[in-house]
């Protein structure tokens, strides 16, 4: 029987264009100076499907993404998400290695780079971007 596949070892990416809840609103508020013509209509919600949820212990594993770590995650059935909150901020993001660090510094590659979304994903919500990696 083959070994399970490592919980790090990153199954797919998805990018979805979501309308802002009220606290995204706020966000994007400030982020325009508080101009609601230059404010952002949109939020990027990255999801990360994996194989299996990082271990419970008492380390924890931190989200990097190139040299920019991820501040905050959640988990979903699945995987786990981040919220990005402008264009800009997600496209330092392109073409850059996915991996996880933990507290003991123990560095888990996923075995991705994060896609140039560039040709594929507008400011319009509900558009919608998936890649496979592995199954």
């Amino acid at each position: 029987m083959p070994a399970a596949p490592k919980w790090h070892r990153l199954k797919a990416i998805t990018v979805e264009n979501r309308a802002p809840d009220d606290a995204d609103t706020r966000r994007l508020l400030h982020r325009a100076g508080g101009d609601h013509a230059k404010a952002q209509r949109v939020v990027h919600h990255v999801m990360l499907h994996l194989p299996a949820m990082p271990p419970v212990q008492s380390t924890g594993y931190h989200l990097w993404i190139g040299d920019k770590r991820i501040p905050q995650y959640f988990e979903f059935p699945g995987g786990i998400s981040f919220k990005m909150h402008d264009a800009s901020d997600l496209a330092e993001l392109y073409r850059q290695p996915i991996r996880f660090v933990s507290d003991r510094g123990e560095d888990l590659h996923t075995g991705a780079s994060f896609p140039d979304l560039s040709r594929h994903l507008t400011r319009t919500v509900g558009q919608r971007w998936h890649k496979v990696y592995r199954r």
